[in-house]
């Protein structure tokens, strides 16, 4: 019996080793969006602001098969963190001489090809001279 265990272990060895495990593709890319890249929206009552780029990488197969997940890249103490989206924050808007505090969501969507990033504000103004540039992480995974 102890002559077999070793014999054992090589062939369990050798099958494992020959096995191919398949498991996720995942892909991560880094965005920047500079503040004249935002747009306003503003119809029927509802404000916000979008960007749409193009991605092709968002297919229809990862449209139905796969994951798109993006992350807002922030520099805090001099370390990166990456906040997954949405991701709401207090931001100083107003004027200097009346500024008051609001909450700032971003968002996503996707679409064939598409990912549009919004940023909306909790009074439901939109205010292009206080946006900042910002870094995003989109993160793509071909199959669960």
């Amino acid at each position: 019996m102890k002559k077999l265990l070793p014999l054992f272990f090589l062939a369990a060895t050798a099958l494992f080793a020959s096995c191919e495990i398949e498991g996720p593709e995942m892909k991560s890319y880094e965005i920047g969006v500079e503040t004249r890249d935002w747009l306003t929206y503003n119809e029927g009552g509802v404000r916000y602001q979008y960007t749409d780029l193009s991605f092709p990488e968002i297919d229809s197969y990862m449209m139905e098969e796969g994951l798109v997940e993006v992350s807002l890249i922030a520099v805090n103490g001099g370390r990166e963190v990456q906040h997954p989206l949405p991701y709401t924050f207090t931001v100083i808007a107003g004027d200097r001489l009346e500024p008051y505090t609001v909450t700032e969501t971003i968002r996503y969507e996707v679409s064939r090809g598409l990912l549009t990033l919004v940023i909306e504000y909790g009074d439901g103004e939109v205010y292009p001279n206080a946006l900042l540039p910002y870094t995003f992480r989109v993160t793509t995974v071909d199959k669960y």
